[in-house]
């Protein structure tokens, strides 16, 4: 007598050996999605600041002042792309965009500008530890109506 198909044992063998092998392949996969939409926000951050320094090369009579505390300026990315600081739409890994609220802060601590991107795109937030003092003063700033007539700010506050 001829055998047609597969016994349940064979079938059986080949479900545990695929149930193996997604419980091994599935968390790495998970974590090379979540390392590359961190790449890849990273990598919007960087262009920020590039159209946030091209903007202050052009404008440097808004960087900063040198003095012994800490000064800031910043702009507004939806601004930046008004003048055409920016080609693109910025969005995040998830296509959230990141247009209407996020900044681009050059800041003086006294020891010459380091710019920060305040990225924040829908609901969330890409903004690390050491940019949260200058993203925090300039939601501060946007919150009490203390910026400049343009929509961007110039604070002086010390540590």
């Amino acid at each position: 007598m001829k055998r047609k198909g597969f016994t349940i044992v064979e079938i059986l063998a080949a479900v545990v050996i695929i149930a193996i092998l997604s419980v091994v392949v599935i968390p790495n996969i998970s974590s090379y999605i979540a390392i590359s939409k961190d790449e890849y926000n990273k990598d919007v951050k960087k262009q920020m600041i590039l159209a946030g320094k091209n903007y202050y090369s052009e404008n440097q009579e808004r960087l900063p002042r040198d003095t012994s505390e800490k000064t800031m300026d910043y702009i507004s990315v939806s601004e930046l792309s008004t003048l055409k600081y920016v080609d693109n739409e910025f969005v995040d890994a998830d296509d959230n965009s990141c247009m209407e609220k996020s900044y681009v802060v050059a800041a003086n601590k006294g020891l010459g500008i380091n710019y920060y991107a305040c990225m924040i795109c829908g609901d969330n937030s890409y903004i690390e530890e050491d940019e949260e003092f200058y993203c925090d003063a300039v939601n501060y700033i946007d919150n009490n109506g203390n910026g400049n007539e343009d929509g961007s700010g110039d604070e002086g506050d010390s540590e």
